[in-house]
């Protein structure tokens, strides 16, 4: 079990290192990549068991990490698994991309201008003080061991046993046999654009890129990052979408769509969003057949009056043009 999870860049190793020992000098146990990181071992899932054990999660956050996407993935499960995040800024640059979201409302600490070490100081303290506000981190649900049975008493029973009956005895009832239970879904929403597959990370990311290809198309598909990216055509509007997929346990992966909208109405990311969550909860219905010509009204609206602006306008030309004859 260790305190701090430390996320960075690959260019602000040294950054991190000295963040690192910093930390581990002031008793505060850190797990830090690649160093905690066993030979052998699955990168993702080596990352992934990394942050469900973590109390705080710390960022080393910087032009670089700003943009890197397997800092985003890192920090886009903490904050699924309710993880105290905390941004350390190295340099005066303000988080973009998905980062920009997920720390819309966190307070950062800043470390520069250099040199670092004061600042890791005001670091030091500011963990000591959430660590004794963080929950202790508990253990995934599917390593969790069940209850130990309660304890056989060994005490001679208070009263002797009654002697057997003479009276014949009825025979007991037929044992009832419980409900069937209902089968999971293929799909589970667990939030407006969360939802949880019953299936592993490859598989969740094929049905992912088909819902996709359903819309529009796939235009970056990447495993060992977990996520998928794509365009999606509504109607005049197009709107680009990028899907996280967390593994969360065997046999089950964590779904958080983002949309960011090109067109002009505004409505599209909104739209893109509902309709791609729709269509993930029906992939396995043969009978679903997705509106791939929907239009917002207000862009049909748009449509209607400039198709009647230009048809008064061409009038007016015309009967300008006769009366000059």
């Amino acid at each position: 079990m260790h305190d701090v999870f430390i996320s960075y860049s690959g260019k602000d190793k040294s950054a991190a290192d000295a963040v690192c020992h910093a930390l581990e000098a002031d008793g505060i146990r850190c797990w830090i990549a690649p160093r905690d990181i066993f030979a052998g071992k699955d990168w993702s899932e080596s990352i992934l068991t990394a942050i469900l054990n973590c109390k705080l999660f710390v960022l080393v956050l910087s032009q670089q990490s700003s943009t890197a996407r397997q800092v985003q993935s890192e920090v886009l499960t903490a904050v699924a698994e309710n993880r105290i995040v905390v941004p350390l800024r190295i340099e005066d640059i303000y988080p973009g991309g998905a980062l920009r979201l997920q720390l819309s409302g966190t307070h950062w600490l800043d470390a520069f201008p250099p040199p670092l070490d004061p600042h890791l100081k005001k670091l030091s303290e500011t963990l000591r003080v959430l660590m004794g506000e963080a929950p202790q981190a508990p253990a995934p649900w599917y390593s969790r061991a069940p209850p130990p049975p309660p304890p056989h008493s060994s005490a001679p029973p208070p009263y002797p046993p009654a002697a057997p009956s003479s009276r014949p005895t009825s025979p007991p009832p037929p044992p009832v046999a419980p409900p069937p239970t209902p089968s999971m879904p293929v799909a589970t929403p667990t939030g407006p654009n969360e939802i949880v597959f019953p299936a592993s990370l490859p598989v969740t990311m094929g049905k992912v890129a088909d819902a996709i290809s359903r819309l529009g198309s796939v235009t970056e598909q990447n495993q060992s990052q977990q996520y998928v990216a794509g365009r999606i055509k509504f109607g005049l509007q197009s709107v680009i979408v990028r899907v996280s997929v967390v593994p969360v346990g065997p046999g089950q992966c964590r779904v958080v769509l983002q949309g960011s909208s090109d067109d002009v109405w505004g409505a599209g990311a909104k739209n893109a969003t509902r309709r791609l969550m729709e269509m993930l909860r029906n992939l396995d219905n043969p009978g679903y057949k997705p509106d791939r010509l929907g239009i917002h009204p207000l862009a049909l609206g748009g449509v209607i009056i400039g198709f009647v602006i230009i048809l008064v306008i061409v009038m007016r030309l015309l009967f300008s043009w006769a009366l000059g004859r």
